[in-house]
Order: structure tokens, then sequence, then C-alpha cells
């Protein structure tokens, strides 16, 4: 019975040639399509979905209106993340992170100079706190404790100073430049995730480096009434 159809089918497709291979190629179309909306949705969904907490962890974003328009923006006032737990309960942990974009960066000991790197971003310990990492030297408690400190990746450690062992780099200078100087000092270096995120940022600068710059007029740091995406948010919120 069986042997029966497959011979009425096999007619049916050397009868029908043009509409059995449309049939097939569109069948094909059609599975591919949806192997790569679904691959596409699981790669978007795996990002940052690693760490401890992460159902408890948000950013905090800007929403701004034009008329009846309403406009999201990841960035938010510089004064909000000193005073956003004092007004705002349930929120355990707190890091304010500022993108150091398009640096240039070079090294003084050697005089090199390595171009500009788009891996630079200003943070507090606070950010270690939410976003762990593996340390390979320094201690996340005291490395951006002070201004013009900074930790590395390993990686990135490795480019700007390839032939040393990572405890001889502690201590080394490295100078940022994007419109303003920062030298730092390395304060410690960690692991980069071998997961995928979007926090794959190289040079971890302290952000109180801000305080001690001669003019950070252009960072806003007191107005409420001025927000770029470069300055943003993150906490963690307490159990319950």
């Amino acid at each position: 019975m069986i042997k029966n159809y497959f011979k009425i089918a096999w007619r049916n497709i050397l009868r029908n040639k043009l509409r059995t291979v449309i049939h097939i190629l569109g069948l094909s179309i059609g599975i591919s399509i949806c192997f790569l909306i679904f691959n596409v949705v699981i790669h978007a969904y795996s990002f940052d979905n690693f760490h401890p907490d992460e159902d408890r962890i948000v950013r905090i974003t800007t929403k701004s209106s034009y008329g009846n328009m309403e406009f999201s923006n990841p960035g938010v006032p510089f004064p909000l993340a000193e005073v956003i737990d004092q007004d705002i309960t349930g929120i355990e942990e707190k890091a304010h992170a500022y993108l150091f974009k398009r640096t240039m960066v070079s090294i003084p000991e050697t005089n090199e100079n390595l171009g500009r790197r788009n891996g630079a971003l200003l943070v507090s310990n606070s950010f270690f706190r939410i976003f762990p990492r593996e340390w390979l030297v320094g201690k996340m408690e005291q490395a951006l404790e002070k201004p013009n400190s900074v930790v590395l990746s390993e990686e990135t450690a490795k480019v700007y100073f390839p032939n040393l062992p990572a405890e001889e780099i502690l201590g080394k200078e490295i100078v940022y430049f994007n419109q303003d100087t920062i030298s730092a000092t390395v304060t410690g270096i960690v692991k980069p995730y071998t997961e995928n995120s979007d926090l794959d940022f190289t040079d971890f600068i302290s952000i109180t480096s801000l305080d001690v710059l001669p003019d950070n007029s252009r960072f806003n740091m007191e107005r409420w009434d001025a927000f770029t995406s470069d300055s943003q948010l993150f906490v963690k919120l307490a159990e319950g």
C-alpha cells in the first residue's frame, strides 16, 4: 500500500516538474529563513545573561519628549548617579559609566603612540561589583579608588606592554587623550569575558579622574538639563 503511494507521488513529480521544483524551492527557502530567524533570536538573547543576579540588573534610561513625540536615550544626566539611591529605595548597588570613545592612547615609557581605541570606559569600583570579572593582578575594592587609575583587560595589557608579565605592568603609566588628557597608572588587570557581552570594554579608568581635570565642563557633571548617551547608569536592585 505504502509502495503504491510512493509510485503515485513519483509519477506526479515527473508529470509536474516545474511545479514540483517551485514547491521544493519554496519549502527550502522557508525552512532556511526559519533557522536564520531562530539563530538571530538565540544570539540576541545570549548577551549579558551570565552575570550573577542578572535579573536584578537594570540600566537607567532617559525619556524626553518633543511635541507629540517621545525619545528614549540610554544616557542620563551626570548628577543622577550621585543621588539615585537617596531618592529611590530598593537599590543595592549603582555604577556610573562614562564612555571615552575614540581615545588616543600612548605609553610614555616607550614613547609609543597606539592610535585611537574605542574600549575605554570611566567607572568606579562598583562597576566590578555589578559586573564581576576574574582578576589576574590588583584588588577590585582598591583598583579605581583614586583618580588617574586604570584597570586593563588581559588582552589589552599584552598590546600595551607586550614583553612584560602581568605583575610588572602594575604601576605603569598610560596617557589617554580625547579633548582632555588623563595620565593613568595601571592598578589591575582582569580577564575579558568569554561569553557574548555588550560590556566588552578594555580600559577601565577611574571616573574620579574627571574631578582633577583642569577643565571638566564638557562633561556637564553638575547639570540636570544636559545628558548624553555616553553617560550611563546601571543599578542592581535589592532582593525581594
